[in-house]
């Protein structure tokens, strides 16, 4: 069920709005210890230090962080929002992708990935992951492992507005 509408993509009018979760992460054993797991598609703007707060481990050496946002322009033409909209299991599908990277790769303590729907300005959060793990090289690995799954699987689109009054369509099946 949807709690409201976001998108104007033609084909699709909600996305699932609440985390996967509720408010609590998952917790995955992954050989003999716990990884926190969160996956949420967000309508409201998305706090980068709760979801690196909410993986923080005493385990963890490293935090990662990728925190892409609304740039003011794209192909030499000046933007104004961006409005995402997601297809109705774009949170499982958020979901699936994060608990798999948690499962491969060794010594990531944390893990969490926050996509946003709806209308967003220049300068907002569009997409958060966050992992915390042992040693650098596997938050990095991780961290890019996952940011590059979700940009290619996650059932996302967005209709950029442009200065003037344009609109072009994004990523539209």
């Amino acid at each position: 069920m949807c709690r409201r509408s976001v998108g104007r993509h033609p084909n699709w009018a909600c996305a699932m709005m609440a985390g996967v979760h509720g408010d609590r992460p998952d917790r995955l054993i992954v050989g003999s210890h716990d990884v926190v797991v969160r996956a949420t598609i967000e309508t409201a703007p998305i706090q980068v230090e709760h979801y690196e707060r909410l993986i923080q481990n005493s385990a963890a050496g490293a935090l990662v962080a990728f925190v892409g946002t609304v740039r003011d322009h794209d192909q030499g033409q000046r933007v104004q929002a961006l409005e995402y909209s997601a297809h109705p299991n774009a949170a499982a599908v958020l979901d699936r992708a994060t608990h798999e990277v948690a499962r491969m790769h060794r010594g990531v303590r944390g893990i969490a990935a926050a996509q946003r729907v709806g209308r967003l300005d220049i300068g907002e959060v569009a997409l958060c992951v966050v992992v915390a793990a042992e040693h650098r090289h596997a938050a990095f690995t991780a961290c890019s492992v996952l940011v590059e799954t979700i940009k290619r699987d996650l059932p996302v689109w967005k209709l950029q507005v442009f200065s003037g009054g344009v609109h072009h369509w994004l990523g539209v099946p």
